[in-house]
């Protein structure tokens, strides 16, 4: 079974690899670039919508596999109670961020469609149902669990996004991410939720070949948002199968290195917009508002372009952070063999 699920992480990779180049051509015709700026470090026009090639390529695996059950080539059940939501909850963000990547969108209709999204798999039944920490007793979360899964969703989703800043940066973090969930699922005998995280890698592998630095085309909105979302929905369903259920510390250190980077960002931008509506007490409701969709915006005073301005190159910065993160995702094992 379990080489069946290798089998599918093989055809995400090699049509992503395929496709990439095509939707990579589409774009170039098609005059779809994203150009440099004043929050960009990208001197040339580059294409944007490498979400295209992943997401198609996700869909060719997952789409192929009744097909390959009844030839007989693979033996793996589908896990469609975390599939069906998934796949809605994906196919919702993926428009949203290609709308964004053509047109752009406001903030405002973003987030919308981020919260359609997220409440999606929690229609579904999907949520946090207890916490603990390090495997110790758990602490149900009644009430809070529903509002506590929303804000989950869409903060990792928000974070795959605002880390995407250099080449191949999100793509990689993306793939220690889902491998590593992908093992802890595995450790658990539970090979059928392994296909999500598995499927996802390969997707991604095969894109960033075309999307390490030098990029010849980046992963846009449509393609970070259900990056992010995808890992954020897989880490809630492994927190609450049962007893060998995954403690929140193996969860924030999978995903440690996005949450960080958003979390300090978001931390010093609202110290920021708290200072700019104090020194302006006559500012308007709906101005204060608009200060604070700033907490959204791009800027170049991330972890990673902390790192290029302390003299690491484009490069070497990002496999700093590929580095910072295997290193937690191999803590996140370890705690899951300890305290299971």
């Amino acid at each position: 079974m379990l080489s069946d699920v290798v089998f599918l992480t093989g055809i995400a990779a090699v049509a992503s690899f395929l496709l990439t180049p095509l939707v990579c051509q589409a774009a170039i015709r098609l005059d779809l670039f994203d150009h440099p700026g004043v929050r960009k470090i990208h001197v040339k026009p580059v294409p944007r919508l490498g979400g295209v090639g992943v997401f198609a390529s996700a869909l060719v695996a997952v789409l192929a596999v009744p097909g390959l059950q009844t030839w007989g080539v693979i033996d793996v059940p589908v896990a469609s109670g975390f599939l069906v939501p998934l796949l809605l909850g994906c196919t919702v963000l993926f428009l949203v961020g290609l709308w964004d990547d053509l047109w752009q969108l406001s903030i405002g209709l973003k987030l919308l469609g981020q919260a359609i999204a997220s409440l999606i798999p929690i229609l579904w039944g999907i949520g946090f149902d207890h916490v603990s920490v390090f495997g110790s007793r758990s602490v149900q979360l009644g009430y809070v669990a529903l509002p506590l899964t929303f804000l989950w969703v869409i903060g990792v989703t928000n974070a795959f996004n605002l880390i995407d800043g250099l080449d191949g940066l999100s793509s990689g973090l993306a793939i220690i991410a889902a491998g590593t969930f992908a093992l802890l699922f595995l450790l658990k005998g539970d090979v059928q939720s392994a296909l999500v995280p598995l499927v996802l890698l390969g997707a991604v592998a095969g894109f960033l070949w075309h999307n390490f630095h030098p990029a010849k085309i980046f992963l846009g909105d449509s393609g970070s948002l259900i990056v992010g979302y995808t890992l954020a929905v897989t880490a809630v369903v492994g927190s609450r199968t049962d007893a060998t259920s995954w403690p929140i510390a193996i969860l924030l250190l999978v995903l440690g290195v996005p949450i960080l980077d958003t979390l300090l960002a978001m931390t010093r931008r609202l110290i920021e917009i708290l200072r700019l509506i104090r020194r302006d007490r006559a500012t308007s409701c709906l101005k204060r508002i608009r200060h604070f969709a700033g907490l959204l915006q791009a800027d170049q005073r991330h972890m990673h372009y902390g790192l290029l301005t302390h003299g690491f190159s484009h490069r070497g910065a990002v496999l700093v952070l590929y580095g910072l993160a295997t290193l937690l995702a191999a803590l996140a094992c370890l705690i899951a063999i300890l305290f299971n």
